[in-house]
């Protein structure tokens, strides 16, 4: 049965979606009331139809006719859980875990409210009667009791005999979750509620689902978590989830989560135009860069492209911005950062630059069979005029005969020559530095045109990325100022994913193997913000991307049909 929740919760993680929540409020108020007050954790389906009808909406736009063959969306998760009689579609379902009942039982226990038009047919028509108990399909035995619209079933008889919801949990949940995680799951298509405190006495093996299961969940057992609370909805316009956690303010991380001032508005610094991948990080919001690479190594979080210099003048670093764009030279010649920009706000940005410097110059010298050129000229002339640092990273793999170590490199060092020039390109790493206005800027390449639009980007002005038209469109499905943002931009990764199969040296995959990506489909977007002492995050999956997920599978799904099919996945 535990597979049962765990595949409604995935199947149906979902964005906001409707605009009439009132039926929701009224299904989820008295769906909590039936639960009691102690459970550990608990999920619920404020009502079955509008969330079928919402999938089914989806599925439509996703335009895949093969979703519509397989029947509408409560019909398989009816047939998924062996259900076929008697369930009440307009009704609530829910599940929810609480200590163990039995005395000789050291796990929790799982406990499920199945929405039933006649309850008794439920029981009758979906399984078998065996003495006291009723048995599934497969023989497991399930004990049951009728709750007026509801059946109890669990696998535990103790729990089902002694049934007492008290007050039950919606009093506690208002009580303990304030007032943003309760507007929150008013308008939730689906709700996951999670006492952190005590469920970590039993361990992240005790959930029915775990953080890697859906992306952006949260460590429900993270030290001094309290509460946290997921929010799934559905929409045609694609998937999203929100989730929001409390800590004991004492805890480590609690004490690292505080209410920052947002001083440098998301993509503000960026040029806007098609990327790979684009992030933005709110220091000032964050509490400041310090106490922003504290909650980081806290959460044993690794947000990439944060150089290690910002150790040494991290206190006036306010913002870190960067895209990585796709170059019109390729990855084998330009490098997957070619037309990219890096951007950190800073209160003194001549300093940024200046350790920046130093950080590059100082690798020179020769370690483990590979000597490092490092090289920054001041003030280059361009030749569309102005003025940039240049800097250049030069490194050569020597033979034995040349080396001060008398020794072959590493074996890794061909690869490692491998990896930098699919990052680099053919040049190794060069680029352009500089200041502007509060910011100093980097790009990959000592190409004009990447530094003028990264310049230009960087005092604001021109065609910014926050102001595009997609994300502008995602915005009321996202955080209204968030602390750090992820976009990862699935349309450009087609072309992307044929140049590194044509770019590497070996046969890593099949070309033909390849996922056809539309360059039009919207970005995969993640945003994150901590308050004081509590943890907001936003995931918003486009149906375009559902889609091509879904197109994937059933990819993998025939060719695991095909006699001629192997293991790999």
């Amino acid at each position: 049965m535990i597979s049962i929740i765990t595949l409604t919760f995935v199947l149906f993680a979902g964005a906001p979606g409707s605009l009439d929540s009132s039926g929701n409020e009224v299904s989820l108020e008295k769906t909590l009331e039936m639960i009691p007050e102690g459970a550990l954790a608990l999920g619920v389906i404020p009502r079955l139809d509008r969330l079928n009808d919402d999938m089914a909406e989806m599925l439509d736009a996703m335009n895949r006719p093969s979703t519509v063959l397989a029947g509408r969306p409560i019909e398989m998760l009816k047939a998924q859980m062996g259900i076929s009689v008697g369930l009440n579609e307009r009704g609530s379902l829910a599940a929810w875990i609480q200590s163990p009942q039995a005395d000789e039982s050291d796990e929790p226990s799982t406990a499920f409210l199945i929405p039933a038009s006649d309850p008794n047919a439920f029981l009758e028509g979906n399984f078998t009667r065996s003495d006291d108990a009723w048995l599934r399909s497969g023989g497991e035995a399930m004990f049951a009791r009728v709750l007026g619209s509801h059946v109890l079933l669990s696998t535990d008889r103790t729990l089902v005999d002694g049934y007492e919801p008290g007050p039950g949990s919606r009093v506690r949940m208002i009580r303990d979750l304030g007032e943003k995680a309760t507007e929150m799951i008013a308008t939730g298509d689906v709700i996951v509620w999670v006492d952190g405190q005590r469920m970590a006495v039993y361990g992240a093996e005790a959930m029915p689902f775990g953080e890697n299961d859906v992306p952006g969940l949260p460590d429900f057992t993270a030290d001094g978590i309290r509460d946290s609370v997921m929010v799934l909805d559905v929409d045609p316009l694609g998937l999203s989830l929100r989730t929001f956690s409390m800590f004991d303010k004492a805890s480590e991380l609690g004490a690292l989560m505080v209410s920052g001032v947002s001083a440098t508005p998301s993509m503000s610094r960026l040029t806007n135009a098609p990327f790979y991948f684009a992030i933005s990080v709110d220091a000032e919001a964050l509490g400041g860069m310090p106490v922003a690479r504290k909650l980081l190594a806290a959460t044993e979080m690794d947000i990439p492209l944060i150089p290690d210099l910002i150790d040494s003048v991290g206190q006036d670093l306010q913002a870190m911005q960067m895209a990585i764009y796709p170059s019109r030279l390729g990855i084998a010649l330009g490098g997957l950062l070619n037309d990219s920009a890096l951007v950190m706000v800073s209160k003194n940005p001549l300093a940024l630059e200046d350790a920046m410097q130093a950080q590059i110059m100082s690798v020179a010298g020769e370690r483990n069979g590979i000597r490092y050129d490092p090289e920054w000229i001041e003030n280059k002339a361009l030749r569309t005029g102005g003025t940039a640092d240049a800097y250049r990273l030069k490194e050569t793999i020597l033979p034995p005969s040349k080396s001060s170590e008398g020794s072959r490199p590493q074996m890794g060092a061909a690869f490692q020559q491998i990896f930098l020039q699919l990052l680099y390109g053919s040049r190794g790493l060069n680029g352009f530095a500089g200041v502007a206005s509060d910011a100093m800027i980097m790009t990959f390449s000592q190409r004009p045109d990447v530094w003028g639009r990264a310049l230009e980007a960087a005092d604001s002005k021109g065609d910014l990325l926050s102001e595009n038209s997609t994300l502008t469109a995602m915005r009321p499905w996202l955080l209204p100022s968030p602390d750090v943002e992820i976009l990862i931009g699935v349309g450009s990764f087609g072309k992307l994913l044929k140049q590194l199969s044509r770019a590497m040296p070996v046969n890593v995959f099949d070309p033909a193997d390849l996922p056809v990506i539309p360059e039009g489909l919207p970005p995969i977007a993640i945003d994150m913000s901590t308050g004081t002492a509590t943890f907001e995050t936003a995931t918003v999956v486009p149906t375009g991307v559902v889609a091509l997920v879904y197109d994937q599978a059933v990819k993998w799904v025939t060719s695991q049909m095909s006699p001629d099919s192997d293991d790999r996945p």
